[in-house]
């Protein structure tokens, strides 16, 4: 099968749980990067990734949290 290359944008506006991406079931997502910005000048922005690992229903969190 041919690689696919995909690129996912979010604004988030809330801090509501968003999901971003998803892989699907018979593919396999390598990351390559992970970019976060903050456009308010006046107040910092906590940001809390979980890149999520749910095969055969053991889940694996790997958490990362930042402040931008």
């Amino acid at each position: 099968m041919a690689n696919v290359y995909t690129n996912y944008k979010a604004k988030l506006s809330t801090s509501a749980l968003t999901t971003v991406y998803t892989v699907g079931s018979e593919t396999t997502a390598i990351i390559k990067s992970i970019r976060v910005s903050n456009e308010d000048t006046e107040n910092d922005c906590k940001v809390s990734l979980f890149l999520v690992d749910s095969k055969m229903f053991a889940v694996e969190f790997i958490l990362a949290m930042l402040y931008v």
